[in-house]
């Protein structure tokens, strides 16, 4: 008999023989359905033979010669993904294997099962046709049984038809044309009777579970239905059909649970269960299930009548996002299931909590994670592309019956979205192609279906984007807009939704009684003209989730999307799924893109960045959103400057403000407003918000940006002159590829290999002579040309078909300036002064982020971006001073060889990330004495004129008082005083800070006291003797307040086994602590210190490893008393530029050889290089300075560094001798990044 082959997509599925020990070495072991697993299958995954030819795949199924078939696949990746191995070569395909069933199946019912196959599908078992199954997206299964040999070598034959057609279900295949088998295929063992399907429906309210169990034939007499509770939670439970429904096909019943337990997003608890169908108190089918007790509704949120979708009766604010769910090469078929679990935790671990699965069936295994994970899961419907007709609505309504029926108890799913933007509901009629009456009646019927499916879970008729609900559980909707527009969108929306309105619905339809309103996509992807390409997607997002979290009507938002895919670029992460990089951490240390999802959210309202006046009270209004009911104990708002003057330098972070933010559940409303008086300073300004709890832990960050255009430049010691050109002054150009301007001149770019020629004005005035040092100041990156960038790219102009994948370049859309990751594109420049080669750059990237303020601050708002978020490095080349011509420009070459072609970008004043033009920065030669003497006195005074007495003195500052502290004594005992200044000038003295307790376990030497805000508190660390353990211990104390009352908190602080003083905590920008000290030895009659570090435990209760040593005497100038003395004590930390600068002391305090060094380390753990030239500054007997040390560094008000020391308060007293008083010099960092002091000083009293 000749066999006729249809024309249609066709498996050839010849079932190898498979076991399971076996699974392992094949893709995707794991059982497809954790929700609905027997302990009997066999795993189909793996090698398997294929053919596109028809004849070939003819013979292979009459006589079962499978090896003819030429080629080999991977399943479950369909054919013409990368994962399969098998090029896409047509529209029919045939697999083929083998399978021996095993002997222990012997009684059993076999059943072939496969998750997923595209499209049209027909199976023979050694040449006998089983069945057929047309759809995509919902498993299939034909029995096996009347024709298995057990033991025996089988062949199984698969055909089916993935020809394309607008009238069937199919998604965004464009991204990946899924083609055949693409879930798991396996063999499964059944008892003659089994369980078709359970079905699980919480009641929290009741305490109880809903059980519906279809079966697949009567039940017996003496049937019944046995739930066994994995977990151990309760007994068994037993269900026997009887009365008018014990022959029933599907039994239902009610089990009462003890002491539920809920499913909810911090805690995902799933009840295991165990399915036996039993008969004659046999199992006969065991199937292993599990269900998540919770409930989905509507809620208010609490103090409004705003409705809110409720996971337990309680409101959840909706932070959902849209997940494709493709992968770049596996299509719809992700390569493991850990690869799953990684897609759930990176929604989770953005603070997401939840996805929309858009327009695809989800892999059960996906879901499973998200169950077990916690997060939410809007589950769409497939749609198709034609127009409604009577087989595209007879596929859909089977796609959507066997979707609901397979994933029921899946407690992640919370709703279902039936359409997407009507597609495939819009016809032509009369003329007119559009979303007819006829339609939308249709899809109201199919809602009311979706409901009598599945009561347990909302459903939404479609997610629109032309305002065309028809009758809905949510009313939802799609905007893509530029982040400017989103304040002015948002307040329409509110202003039209309610119950019984018109708007968001079609055809005199109106939105019903508790229905909750939000969004279900959103962000900038097709927000600007075409598409926004490959961008930066954090500016507009920022402004966009601050208009969201201000305006509590709408219940939540959803953006677009978790991943790139072929033609949007606007995700989380890339499609490979290798990260972006944000840049938010440069304005507020630890930020991420999780901070705009937290529960406990600071909402500035207004615009993200304005430009203010030097010396202005600038108010920022901001909306407190608290979306939970979760206490996090008491909440301080800590508001921080941080900013970058026009060198492109950082400008110190100095505190704002702090005050309490009242904590209530679901909390919206406007609080006090954020205010901050700007410096002086010209510069770009990062007013920060951290919410801390009690115990210092950031609950929210956010933060506004502000500039200040027409301001001073702060000076350093040495007064600075700057003399600076636009950057598209360039007085020569030229480059390989192409040579182009950004926004009138603002940037300007220089692809492929080539130079940039400038010329810099001398500044009027300036002598030579006067000048000590000159720098050349620029912000410049690589500069690659993208598509857009070419002249002959028109993207705009190309009919492109986006929705169904189109393929483009990311980079051509005019909108396009790819985003930071981890593709890197270099470039390196030559530098050239006056002809002389002066120095050279690494340009890592061409990067765009967060971090380009001022190119996004630059944009038109003309619905197009030009460059946004794009900037570069700041560059600072010495000038050598023999190489000025007094009066001449400065002659810049900025030159990329060839060879290296990555072009240049230079950045100007008002574009990048600095406010910062081509400049020259000369430096004059120091006057320090008139400069101190104009600013403060040496020894320091009160307003009396009574010298500062003290040893080891630290200062610091809160709220704009500075706080001075040391080794002082109280006239009532042991203990520490304190002085308090506003200008560090003039100081007051206060009295106690820190009173030792009558039972204390020091008795004496209460040194060296150091004062720390960290976590919303303020620690003082000191050290004493304690007589028991004949050691110097270090303590700490603490206090709500800068001033005290200190109180200790422990005594001793920490135990290495010998002494240790002159404690000092240094907390870094990722807020890991560490602790500086140094441990004081002696022997044979010699004082020894070597200086340590140990990194702190996060609450700072002790040590957190093994301590490091960091210096020790070492320098001819640290030898001068050898034999009295070798000691390294007092350090210091600060860190400027990514570099870590520790001062520190050497000698002994009571000697003339006292003085203070410096040393460097690129991370706080070390190791540390001390500089060659040290001392920083030493004894100095002929300008009466004797023994300065023991420092410690504040910023004063005008923004400048000082360092603040001891000394003798008698030069020439009698050595050794310990009476000191407090001094202050000016200290700085040079051009080449190396801290330097103006002093030390003897200055006359300030005029």
């Amino acid at each position: 008999m000749k066999l006729l082959i249809k024309p249609i997509f066709c498996f050839l599925l010849l079932l190898g023989c498979s076991n399971l020990s076996a699974q392992d070495n094949i893709p995707l072991p794991e059982h497809p359905r954790p929700d609905f697993e027997r302990t009997d299958w066999i795993n189909l995954n793996g090698s398997w033979k294929f053919t596109f030819n028809r004849e070939l795949a003819s013979k292979a199924i009459q006589s079962g010669a499978i090896d003819q078939l030429d080629m080999d696949i991977r399943v479950p990746f369909g054919w013409g993904s990368k994962l399969s191995g098998v090029p896409d070569g047509g529209d029919i395909g045939w697999y083929g294997r083998e399978v021996q069933i095993p002997e222990e199946w012997k009684g059993k019912r076999v059943y072939l099962v496969v998750g997923a196959s595209e499209w049209d599908s027909q199976v023979w078992f050694d040449g006998q046709e089983l069945g057929s199954h047309r759809g995509g997206y919902t498993p299939f299964e034909l029995e096996l049984t009347g024709r298995v040999q057990s033991g025996k070598k089988q062949k199984l034959i698969v055909r089916a038809d993935d020809t394309a057609s607008d009238q069937r279900l199919d998604g965004k295949q464009g991204y990946g044309n899924v083609r055949g088998i693409w879930q798991t295929v396996y063999l499964e063992a059944r008892g003659h009777n089994f369980v078709d399907y359970i079905h699980y429906s919480p009641d929290i309210d009741r305490s109880l579970v809903k059980v519906t169990v279809g079966l697949k034939e009567t039940p017996a007499k003496d049937t019944q239905v046995r739930l066994h509770f994995k977990n151990g939670e309760q007994a068994d439970f037993i269900h026997t059909p009887k009365g008018k429904t014990k022959n029933d096909l599907v039994q239902e019943f009610e089990v009462k649970l003890e002491n539920q337990r809920l499913w909810d997003l911090d805690n995902p608890y799933l009840y295991g269960m165990e399915a036996a169908l039993v008969e004659n108190n046999q199992a006969v089918d065991v199937v292993h299930t599990y269900f998540g007790q919770r409930k989905i509704g509507v809620e208010k949120l609490s103090g409004t009548d705003y409705p809110y979708v409720a996971l337990n009766n309680k409101p959840v604010y909706m932070q959902l996002c849209l997940d494709q769910s493709y992968h770049p090469d596996g299509f719809y078929t992700f390569p493991s299931d850990a690869f799953m679990r990684d897609e759930i935790l990176l929604s989770k671990s953005l603070g997401l909590n939840g996805n929309r699965i858009h327009i695809k069936v989800e892999v059960p295994r996906k879901l499973y994670w998200a169950d077990k994970l916690g997060v939410l899961i809007m589950a769409d419907v497939p749609n198709w592309w034609g127009e409604p007709t009577d087989k595209s609505k007879a596929d859909w309504e089977h796609c959507m019956r066997n979707q609901i029926r397979r994933d029921y108890n899946h407690p992640s799913i919370f709703s279902w979205v039936n359409f997407n933007e009507t597609w495939g509901l819009a016809s032509t009629q009369n003329g007119e192609h559009a979303y007819h009456p006829d339609t939308q009646e249709w899809v109201r019927e199919m809602y009311h279906l979706s409901k009598q499916l599945d009561p347990t879970r909302l459903v939404e008729d479609h997610s629109p984007d032309k305002y065309d609900h028809v009758e809905s559980d949510l009313n939802t909707w799609h905007r893509y807009l530029p982040g400017y527009r989103w304040k002015e969108y948002l307040a329409d929306v509110v202003e039209k939704t309610y119950p019984g309105s018109t708007y968001n619905y079609i055809g005199g339809n109106k939105q019903g009684e508790n229905v909750p309103m939000f969004n279900s996509e959103c962000g900038n992807v097709w927000g600007y003209d075409g598409s926004a390409g490959d961008s930066d997607y954090t500016w507009d997002y920022h402004i966009m989730i601050n208009e969201f979290r201000s305006h509590p009507k709408v219940a939540g938002w959803l953006y677009t999307e978790h991943h790139d895919v072929i033609n949007e670029w606007n995700g989380y992460v890339r499609y490979d799924r290798s990260p972006k990089y944000d840049g938010l951490s440069a304005f507020v240390p630890g930020m991420g893109i999780a901070d705009f999802h937290s529960l406990y959210y600071i909402a500035p309202r207004g615009e993200l960045f304005r430009e203010v006046k030097a010396g202005e009270k600038v108010e920022t209004p901001l909306f407190v959103s608290f979306m939970t009911d979760k206490n996090p104990g008491r909440l301080t708002l800590e508001t921080n400057l941080i900013g970058w003057n026009t060198l492109g330098h950082e400008i110190p972070r100095k505190t704002v403000a702090r005050y309490p933010v009242e904590f209530r559940p679901f909390r919206n409303e406007l609080i006090d407003p954020a205010t901050v008086t700007m410096p002086q300073e010209a510069g770009v300004y990062a007013l920060q918000m951290e919410l801390k709890n009690e115990t210092g832990k950031v609950m929210g960050r956010n933060f506004v940006l502000l500039r200040v255009k027409e301001g001073k430049l702060s000076q350093t010691h040495n007064e600075l002159i700057v003399s600076s050109t636009p950057a598209n002054a360039f007085t020569g150009a030229s480059w390989s590829l192409k040579q182009w301007d950004v926004l009138d001149g603002r940037k300007v770019n220089g692809a492929g290999h080539g130079y940039f020629e400038y010329e810099i004005p001398w500044p009027d005035g300036l002598s030579l002579d006067d000048i000590e040092t000159a720098s050349f100041n620029i912000e410049i990156s690589a500069k690659e040309l993208f598509g857009k960038d070419m002249d002959d790219a028109d993207l705009m102009a190309i009919d492109l078909d986006y929705m169904r994948g189109a393929v483009v370049d990311m980079r051509k859309s005019k909108n396009a300036y790819a985003m930071s990751d981890r593709e890197m594109f270099p470039s390196f420049v030559h530098i050239n002064v006056n002809g002389t080669a002066c120095g050279e750059a690494y340009l890592p990237d061409d990067p765009a982020d967060h971090r380009g303020v001022l190119s996004w601050a630059a944009q038109p708002r003309d619905n197009t971006m030009h460059e946004a978020g794009s900037y570069g490095y700041l560059i600072e080349t010495v000038v050598p001073r023999e190489k000025l011509v007094e009066g001449e420009p400065i002659k810049i070459r900025l030159e990329v060889l060839e060879g290296m072609n990555g072009g240049i970008a230079v950045y100007g004043k008002d574009f990048g990330r600095f406010p910062l033009d081509p400049t020259v920065v000369f430096t004059k030669k120091r006057q320090h004495l008139a400069v101190a003497s104009a600013l403060y006195t040496n020894p320091l005074q009160t307003a009396e004129g009574t010298p500062v007495l003290m040893g080891d003195p630290f200062a610091y500052e809160h709220d704009g008082v500075y706080y001075l502290t040391g080794t002082t004594g109280l006239p009532e005992g042991e203990g520490f005083a304190y002085y308090t200044s506003s200008d560090l000038i003039t100081w007051e003295y206060k009295g106690a800070l820190y009173r030792k307790p009558e039972k204390h376990i020091g008795t004496t030497a209460f040194w060296a006291p150091e004062v720390k805000y960290y976590k919303g508190r303020f620690y003082l660390s000191y050290s004493c003797y304690v007589p028991t353990s004949d050691l110097a211990e270090t303590c700490l104390a603490v206090s709500d307040n800068p001033w005290g009352p200190f109180e200790d908190l422990y005594t001793p602080w920490v135990d290495f086994g010998y002494s240790v003083i002159d404690s000092h905590i240094f907390v870094d920008d990722d807020d890991i602590p560490y602790l500086y000290f140094s441990r004081n030895d002696s022997g044979d009659g010699i004082g020894i210190g070597t200086n340590y570090v140990v990194r702190l435990k996060k609450n700072l209760s002790g040590a957190d490893g093994e301590p490091r040593l960091v210096s020790e005497a070492s320098q001819p100038w640290e030898k001068v008393n050898w034999e009295k003395n070798r000691c390294n004590e007092g350090p210091f930390v600060l860190k400027h530029n990514g570099t870590y600068y520790m001062t520190y002391s050497a000698n002994d305090t009571g000697y003339e050889f006292y003085g203070v060094g410096v040393a460097t380390a690129k991370h706080p753990l070390g190791s540390w290089t001390k500089y060659a030239d040290n001392p920083l500054m030493t004894t100095d007997l002929s300008r009466g300075i004797s023994s300065p040390g023991h420092n410690s560094i504040i910023t004063s008000p005008e923004g400048n560094l000082y360092i603040i020391y001891h000394r003798h308060a008698d030069a020439h007293c009698e050595k050794p001798n310990w009476d000191r008083v407090v001094c202050m010099d000016r200290i700085y960092f040079d051009e080449t990044g190396k801290l330097k002091i103006a002093g030390p000083t003897n200055a006359i009293p300030h005029q």
